[in-house]
């Protein structure tokens, strides 16, 4: 076993251990982080992929069309927001919103 040590860490000292370690440890949470964008990004592509693409697009934050037509403040997002289509895509992003963010908390363990 020290054998092993001495292979890795010889001629280091004490302090350079020690950042190693922390260098370990920033790199598992960026690995973290990189899993959890690539699963965000991986769930908004399966999303996306089910719009008709051949209509016209506007513009939009995902956070307009979660939240309601009346506390929206863009006029066109609101004219959107009453039509039943709108309301069935924001209950499908939302709804996803909620599953990603539900296995991202279940992945992540900070």
């Amino acid at each position: 076993m020290y054998y092993k040590w001495k292979s890795k860490h010889g001629g280091m000292e004490a302090s350079d251990i020690r950042r190693l370690r922390d260098l370990e440890a920033e790199n598992a949470l960026l690995k973290r982080m990189v899993a959890y964008l690539s699963l965000e990004n991986e769930t908004l592509k399966d999303v996306t992929s089910s719009f008709n693409h051949s209509r016209k697009t506007i513009l939009c934050s995902i956070h307009d069309f979660t939240r309601h037509s009346s506390h929206c403040k863009s006029p066109i997002v609101s004219s959107i927001q009453t039509t039943s289509e709108s309301d069935y895509l924001a209950d499908i992003i939302f709804n996803y919103m909620n599953i990603l963010f539900q296995n991202i908390s279940d992945f992540l363990i900070f």
